[in-house]
Parts: C-alpha cells; sequence; structure tokens
C-alpha cells in the first residue's frame, strides 16, 4: 500500500473528537493517504538478484532511503521493525520507549 499513488479510495476511521469514543469514517484516495501518515523505505537491498527484474527492478518497485538515525524514532507514535535476512538490533532499543512497536520478519 505504502507505494500506491493512485486515486483508488480507502475508508478510514478515526475519533472525532480525537480521544473520545466517537468513530466516524471518511473515504480517503490512497495516494493522499500515504502521503500523509505513511513513511516507509527499505534501507538496502540483499539477495535482490532473484527478485524479478534484479536489483534495478526491486528498486523501480519500492522506496529506498538512507536509514534514520535511532534517535529520530521516538519522535513517532508506532514504530515497525522489520528485518529480512537475520536479526534486527533495533528491536532492543525500539521495545525500551514507550511507542507502539510491531516486529515483522519479511524476506523477498
Amino acid at each position: 500500500m505504502t507505494t500506491d499513488h493512485s486515486d483508488a479510495n480507502k475508508t478510514v476511521v478515526f475519533a472525532e473528537p480525537p480521544g473520545t469514543n466517537n468513530f466516524v469514517s471518511a473515504s480517503v484516495p490512497v495516494g493522499e493517504l500515504n502521503e500523509d501518515i505513511m513513511d516507509v523505505a527499505f534501507t538496502k537491498a540483499v539477495g535482490c538478484t532473484q527478485y524479478p527484474g534484479g536489483c534495478d527492478g526491486m528498486r523501480k518497485e519500492h522506496r529506498f532511503a538512507d536509514a534514520v538515525p535511532l534517535g529520530e524514532n521516538w519522535r513517532h507514535k508506532y514504530l515497525i521493525d522489520i528485518d529480512g535476512m537475520g536479526y534486527s538490533a533495533r528491536l532492543f532499543a525500539l521495545v525500551r520507549v514507550k511507542q507502539l512497536c510491531s516486529r515483522w520478519g519479511l524476506i523477498i
């Protein structure tokens, strides 16, 4: 979903006003939703030669960016730690803070 910049709509449910139990829904174009709330990218590609189109194909279909310094993560409410080819040392630092941390293993 994070690489989808289309005008297709997704329904988003949220509290209105914030902090209450009154929930409302809104239909939002996926491209706008991703731009407003998602900042997701791969920091490097490992073993990408097996990907359709090789490493160039992977870079064309997925966003790649520099790694964010660990201290910058504390500004966000939700954190996702995705590792691929092994153990993630970041996880131990991320779980020590008060943000919700979700751990995923991903092998492409």
